[in-house]
């Protein structure tokens, strides 16, 4: 009987051990799941590896998967595959810096388009929580145009197209050799942002109301027709060894700025070189230049025929002029010229 009793009371303690240990290991495996911290797998801000979150998400629901990427909750309550945000960050589940003003949480329809700031489009795409942009690049000589990428030479070569609407420049372009590029309606910008254009015979600005900013030209001369337009803050260069024996009505003549009729027109802060003449008038073509750099052309810095100087002519570095003006050469250098190349 006192055998019994020690054998009943060995097994007892040996199942005990058993469940001790069992427990033991549990509690363990827990720890290792949880990274040594008791919580849930988390590699900071961004939910890349929830592999439990799979099946558990709620319709409309948003999470961004890294810095360039989020993922939406499907119609099946999977999430999805990640989702780019193509030249913009992921905040708070959605890609920012898009177009609506509503930041993050801005929507559209599927299939819009709309040109963005930098020259490119965006375009709405599809997904079970609506539509939501995703931003396309406009690659080599492109640029957008009434929501889409076109290619910015060959549009110049196609009869009578004009630009009506306004467009940045984000590189440089060369179109070879092509025709003048045409721009005309109102309050139509053209910006450079500091690019290079070259391969276009003239730019001939027409309208009223219209900008061109911030280019380098190489080769090719701005023809202003209009009203009340602005030509600022531009590199023009030509080249004066090509035109010092050419008569001026030879059509392979280039002038730096032609202003052909320009009422109101403002031409500040240019730097214009190496043209037949640097800014050439015609008859009743008032404009105020002011601030711009006109030296080293073939002919006169700037030449204007029968027009007065209602015009403002203020701080212009430049060494010749000529108006037909009845003022003496020497005073309508004085008043055009502040200073000397």
């Amino acid at each position: 009987m006192g055998l019994n009793k020690k054998l009943i009371y060995i097994f007892a303690v040996l199942v005990v051990g058993l469940f001790v240990i069992s427990a033991c290991e549990q509690a363990v495996g827990r720890r290792v799941a949880g990274g040594g911290g008791g919580g849930e797998y988390d590699e900071g801000e961004y939910n890349t590896n929830r592999r439990g979150n799979q099946g558990e998400c709620q319709l409309g629901q948003n999470e961004c998967v890294s810095e360039n990427s989020y993922r939406t909750c499907e119609l099946n309550r999977r999430w999805s595959e990640p989702i780019a945000c193509i030249g913009t960050r992921c905040s708070n589940g959605r890609c920012g810096d898009i177009p609506g003003g509503g930041g993050n949480q801005a929507r559209c329809q599927v299939g819009e388009k709309q040109c963005t700031g930098d020259g490119n489009v965006m375009v709405c795409r599809n997904s079970p929580n609506g539509g939501y942009w995703l931003r396309e690049t406009c690659d080599g000589n492109e640029i957008c145009n009434n929501g889409e990428c076109i290619n910015f030479c060959d549009k110049m070569a196609e009869s009578e197209f004009i630009f009506n609407q306004s467009f940045s420049l984000r590189r440089d372009i060369n179109c070879g050799d092509r025709p003048p590029l045409y721009i005309w309606g109102e309050d139509i910008i053209l910006n450079c942002n500091n690019h290079i254009l070259t391969g276009i015979d003239r730019i001939n600005i027409m309208g009223t109301g219209n900008t061109i900013k911030n280019c380098r030209t190489n080769g090719l001369e701005i023809n202003v027709r209009g009203y009340s337009h602005i030509i600022e803050n531009n590199n023009i260069l030509l080249n004066a060894d090509l035109y010092r024996n050419m008569n001026e009505r030879d059509t392979r003549v280039r002038y730096g700025i032609n202003i052909i009729e320009g009422r109101d027109s403002i031409i500040r802060n240019n730097r214009i070189e190496g043209g037949a003449s640097g800014i050439k008038f015609r008859r009743g073509a008032l404009a105020r230049v002011t601030r711009n750099i006109i030296c080293n052309n073939a002919g006169l810095d700037i030449i204007g025929y029968d027009i007065n100087m209602d015009g403002v002519y203020d701080d212009n570095t430049c060494d010749s002029v000529t108006f037909n003006s009845g003022m003496s050469a020497i005073r309508e250098l004085n008043t055009a010229c502040n200073r000397r190349c």
